[in-house]
């Protein structure tokens, strides 16, 4: 997989008290591989251009957040704090942080609605096209670390595609067991928008599709809750 154009972005800060380090990197998860349709490449300058092997997969990038005490040598276990089918690539972390579980995370992706609109997701999210989307998340790392395996509780939040989206989204995921089950929509200042879905599920595989037609451009999240338990996802509506 070829180098994005911050490397690892690897960024260090420290908590708003002064006593913890954070170190933020992005790194790629080889438990999760994208392959697609071939993109062609090609390189080259002043109107000559060569054909060069074609795209057809990639391993997904994660964000990674692992911290220690100042004055201490020991580095928490590194967590994966995305953990999904996402892109995670052009990444900032602020030089000073709230706290261990409140970490800021922009991200800026391409959103030129030329041939990258045409390409599969995880070719689109490494071209930088011009104008961007800023994709804005608040990091838990102390919950991440207890979530990682969501199999500990009874469901799985597969997906959420396409995403971006223009119309219609679909929301998988997967039931261990029978359980209440709803999908709520929040912007990204944390306001609840609506209960897109309610219902009592029996285990399997399920999707809902949600509306987004009359939401304006920008980042969302939704929140799959199973029996009271909630987990989030974002995506991005584009206009």
């Amino acid at each position: 997989m070829a180098d994005n154009g911050r490397g690892h972005e690897i960024q260090i800060a420290r908590t708003a008290d002064g006593n913890n380090l954070v170190v933020k990197y992005i790194d790629i998860n080889p438990n999760r591989e994208n392959t697609f349709a071939p993109v062609r490449t090609f390189s080259g300058s002043n109107g000559n251009y060569t054909e060069g092997d074609a795209y057809a997969g990639n391993f997904d990038t994660e964000v990674y957040i692992t911290s220690r005490p100042i004055g201490s040598n020991q580095w928490t276990q590194a967590v994966n704090c995305t953990d999904d089918a996402d892109m995670a690539i052009r990444t900032y972390m602020p030089d000073i942080v709230p706290t261990l579980d409140s970490i800021p995370v922009v991200r800026i992706m391409g959103s030129n609605a030329g041939i990258a609109a045409t390409m599969p997701r995880q070719a689109f999210q490494l071209v930088w096209s011009g104008t961007a989307v800023v994709d804005f998340s608040m990091l838990n790392p102390l919950a991440s670390s207890v979530n990682t395996e969501e199999r500990n509780y009874a469901f799985r939040f597969n997906n959420v595609a396409p995403n971006p989206v223009t119309g219609t989204a679909e929301v998988t995921f997967t039931l261990d067991r029978p359980a209440a089950t709803s999908i709520e929509l929040f912007d990204l200042m944390g306001n609840k928008i609506s209960t897109v879905y309610s219902q009592f599920l029996s285990a399997g595989l399920h999707g809902v599709n949600v509306d987004a037609s009359l939401l304006a451009a920008g980042t969302y999240n939704l929140a799959l809750v199973v029996d009271g338990q909630r987990t989030m996802k974002s995506f991005v509506v584009i206009r």
